[in-house]
């Protein structure tokens, strides 16, 4: 470990994993972990399996071989309610039409805990999220109301009213202008941060992913290519192999801009 890095003790082992569609692997021999407190960004071209991993690690799909341990267990060990109470998952599409309040999505956090109705425990952890992402305005807003950066922020909210150890994030930043971007990621990095939870997320932007994450795995037909620190990481040689384009990589600071 790094010289005066606080050491985490490891939450995420993902082991030699294998999937495949149709007998074409689209994961081949994937194998890392995260611990406590890390923000993590799988970075990749379409189609590398970034989704995919994702899923498989919230086992909303089942890997071919290998394995997915929590804090040493193996996820198929898990029942539904327990792997929910643990793991939360932020998916890229979700129903924008949805009439329901934000209040009553927030509340859906809350099913892997409820039998049969809210207690005081689940309205303060309802409470802190809203107060943690300043949801107050958009309580009793439809949640269709909302805009894309609102709705974002509220299925973020939802994950977190699970109180999870690890959150699972499928291209977050999708369809957000730049300020909400950066709003959404700086939002989960303090929270990652202060709640001492693991994320790891899916992300196509390579400056955004090396600005907020504590690491990054660079993914390619289902493989990783490379994994580390953002600034060992992220170079021109990296980007040319996965993405085939010819680039400047500059580190300023805690940020790497990405000139074609």
């Amino acid at each position: 470990s790094e010289k005066g890095r606080k050491i985490f003790n490891m939450k995420i082992s993902v082991n030699n994993i294998y999937f495949s569609y149709n007998g074409v692997n689209v994961l081949d021999n994937v194998c890392f972990t995260v611990g406590d407190g890390e923000f993590v960004s799988i970075l990749g071209p379409n189609g590398s399996g970034k989704s995919t991993l994702i899923k498989c690690i919230n086992r909303i799909l089942r890997v071919k071989q290998g394995s997915i341990l929590f804090g040493g267990e193996n996820i198929n060990t898990f029942g539904l309610r327990r792997l929910s109470s643990l793991v939360s998952y932020v998916p890229q599409y979700t129903n924008n039409k949805n009439t329901s309040s934000v209040y009553e999505i927030l509340e859906l956090g809350r099913c892997p805990y409820i039998t049969w109705k809210l207690k005081t425990s689940d309205r303060e952890a309802i409470e802190k999220v809203i107060e943690d992402l300043n949801l107050k305005p958009f309580l009793k807003k439809s949640f269709s109301e909302l805009s894309g950066g609102e709705q974002q922020k509220v299925k973020i909210g939802r994950a977190l009213v699970q109180e999870p150890k690890v959150i699972l994030l499928d291209e977050p930043t999708n369809n957000l202008d730049l300020r909400h971007q950066v709003e959404v990621l700086s939002l989960l990095s303090e929270i990652v941060k202060n709640r001492g939870i693991s994320a790891i997320m899916a992300i196509h932007d390579i400056s955004l992913a090396a600005k907020y994450s504590y690491s990054v795995i660079l993914l390619n037909k289902g493989k990783i290519v490379d994994m580390g620190k953002p600034a060992d990481v992220i170079n021109k040689q990296n980007i040319k192999s996965i993405y085939n384009v010819d680039v400047d990589v500059v580190n300023h600071k805690d940020s790497i801009l990405i000139a074609i």
